[in-house]
C-alpha cells in the first residue's frame, strides 16, 4: 500500500519540521539568557596607601574573581559572589524561577543577572564570565540543543535510508505500471 509509505515519509518529515521550529525556540531561549546580563557595574576599590575608597562605574567584561562591586537597589547584581556588606531582597526568579524576592545578608550567595531590590549591597565576587551561574546554563542549553537523543539518532538512521527506499519503489512500480498499461499487458 503506498498510503502507508505516504504516511510514514509524511510523518518523518513532520518530525524534522518539528525539530527545526524547537532548535529554533531553543536559540530564543539562549538569546534571552543573553540578555539578563549585566553591561556595566560599580567598582569599589580602595588605595592601599592612603586607604582611600573609589567607586566607579566598569564594564563588566574587566571584572575580576575578587573584586568588589556594589549593587543599588533595582539593580542587576554583576556576576556571581558573596554579600560582604549590607541587606536586600534579590528577585532570583529569571535563573531560579523563584517568585518571591530572597533576602540576603553578609555571608550570602547572589547569582548574578539577579536584581537587588531593597537595599545597597556590596558583593565580592567569585563567579565572572565563563564561570558564571549564567554562562554555565547557556553552555548547557547549547549543549543539549547541539546533541541529539539516541532514539532521535535512531530514527535519523533509519529514515536515510527508508524514504530514498520507499520513493524510489514507488517510482519504479509506477513506471512498471505506466510500462504495462502502454504495452496493453
Amino acid at each position: 500500500d503506498f498510503d502507508t509509505s505516504a504516511m510514514l515519509i509524511t510523518f518523518v518529515s513532520l518530525g524534522k519540521w518539528l525539530e527545526c521550529r524547537a532548535k529554533g525556540s531553543t536559540g530564543d531561549a539562549i538569546a534571552a539568557l543573553m540578555a539578563l546580563q549585566v553591561r556595566s557595574a560599580v567598582l569599589r576599590e580602595e588605595n592601599e596607601e592612603t586607604g582611600v575608597i573609589t567607586e566607579r562605574e566598569v564594564d563588566t567584561n574587566l571584572l575580576c574573581e575578587g573584586d568588589i562591586v556594589k549593587v543599588l537597589p533595582g539593580a542587576k547584581v554583576p556576576a556571581d559572589g558573596v554579600v560582604i556588606h549590607g541587606r536586600s531582597a534579590v528577585d532570583e526568579s529569571a535563573l531560579t524561577g523563584e517568585s518571591v524576592p530572597v533576602a540576603k545578608c553578609p555571608g550570602d550567595g547572589v547569582i548574578g543577572a539577579t536584581v537587588n531590590h531593597e537595599g545597597t549591597i556590596l558583593v565580592e565576587l567569585c563567579g565572572v564570565g565563563e564561570s558564571s551561574a549564567l554562562a554555565q546554563i547557556v553552555h548547557l542549553v547549547e549543549e543539549a540543543q547541539s546533541q541529539k537523543a539516541p532514539v532521535q539518532e535512531f530514527a535519523d538512521r533509519i529514515s536515510a535510508h527508508f524514504v530514498p527506499t520507499v520513493i524510489t519503489a514507488s517510482v519504479v512500480t509506477m513506471l512498471g505500471w505506466t510500462c504495462a498499461l502502454w504495452l496493453g499487458l
